[in-house]
């Protein structure tokens, strides 16, 4: 019975670890997007010379984008942890 407990512990730890290291990686994923939109953005500050409204405001809508498609992103990291924690808690509670 000890033996099943910390068997099935063991594997909850494992399947959270393997978890966190997929959620770090797509932060980092996220991040260099944000990055690479951030710069793309920059380059059209300085390469086009803003001058007309029109252009602000294209430039005003990608970085909003960009934004939200960030935060976007970490709820959904956010939500996928939540449920793979709650998928390894109800596994282990089936199991005993």
């Amino acid at each position: 019975m000890l033996l099943t407990v910390a068997i099935l512990l063991t594997v909850a730890i494992l399947l959270t670890v393997a978890t966190l290291q997929t959620v770090a990686m797509l932060l980092i994923v996220v991040r260099l997007l944000t990055v690479a939109m951030l710069l793309t953005i920059a380059r059209l500050l300085t390469v086009a010379r803003l001058r007309t409204v029109a252009q602000l405001l294209t430039v005003a809508m990608l970085l909003t984008v960009a934004m939200l498609l960030t935060v976007a992103q970490l709820l959904t990291v956010a939500m996928l942890l939540t449920v793979a924690m709650l998928l390894t808690g109800s596994r282990l509670l089936t199991v005993a």
